[in-house]
């Protein structure tokens, strides 16, 4: 339950979804503001949905890499998804594959 009620469950879309369900509901008691509550929220679900603004709002959230890394102290290059030759998990141990080394 307190994941429901996490900050991060108000955030787009999920706050916009649950903003347009509860103008619906409200509109069943106050149809002015409902309606006008849902035709924002839908709006801005729309607005959100948009490639342009998505792109914006995970360029907000994404994390950059540093501009000049610092690779002095390396001591080993990982290349992922070059291939493993399994061992029998006793006296022969796992190896790097041919594509890795």
């Amino acid at each position: 339950m307190s994941d429901l009620v996490s900050p991060e469950f108000l955030v787009p879309p999920s706050g916009l979804i649950l903003l347009s369900v509860v103008a619906a509901w409200l509109a069943l008691w106050h149809p002015r503001l409902g309606v006008a509550l849902g035709i924002i929220a839908t709006s801005l679900l729309a607005l959100a949905a948009m490639p342009v603004v998505a792109a914006h709002m995970l360029e907000d959230v994404e994390i950059k890499p540093a501009a000049s890394p610092d690779f002095s102290a390396a001591q080993a290059i990982v290349v992922l998804g070059g291939g493993v030759r399994r061992g029998d998990g006793g006296k022969v141990p796992d190896t790097l594959g041919p594509w890795s080394l």
